[in-house]
């Protein structure tokens, strides 16, 4: 016999109340692990379902000490108009790329319950959308 080892240790067992006593060991083991596989599904569920509601669709990114959800960027050189639209917490598009000088008018539509804000700097632009408002720069 090893050291530290009996019958008992390895499965083998005469006496039917140990065999009894180890079934419901293992009966025991198994709700534990079917209680905990079901709390560990219901908590990566909620995470998702968490994130998704919190965080849009769109990708995060940092430039400077800001952080934006991307929606993507939009390609605005030779129009004279343009439709942004503002939803929680992003406009869509994020981004507009355009040419040095050009001129383009905005309108923007905030579909959201949020306060928004747009702003560029070096025109010296800063305008505020309210909830469910609609502005044209």
């Amino acid at each position: 016999m090893l050291l530290g080892m009996t019958s008992t240790s390895i499965g083998l067992c005469d006496d039917p109340l140990e065999k009894v006593l180890q079934l419901e060991r293992k009966k025991n083991i198994m709700k534990i692990s079917r209680i905990l596989l079901l709390a560990v599904s219901l908590s990566l569920a909620f995470s998702f379902i968490a994130s998704s509601a919190e965080q849009p669709s769109g990708r995060s990114i940092t430039l400077g000490d800001l952080t934006f959800s991307n929606h993507g960027t939009k390609e605005v050189k030779g129009q004279g108009e343009l439709d942004l639209e503002a939803d929680n917490y992003y406009f869509e598009p994020t981004f507009l790329r355009g040419t040095p000088g050009q001129k383009l008018k905005v309108e923007i539509e905030n579909e959201s319950g949020t306060l928004h804000n747009f702003s560029i700097p070096d025109q010296h632009l800063d305008i505020d959308i309210p909830p469910k408002g609609k502005v044209v720069v």
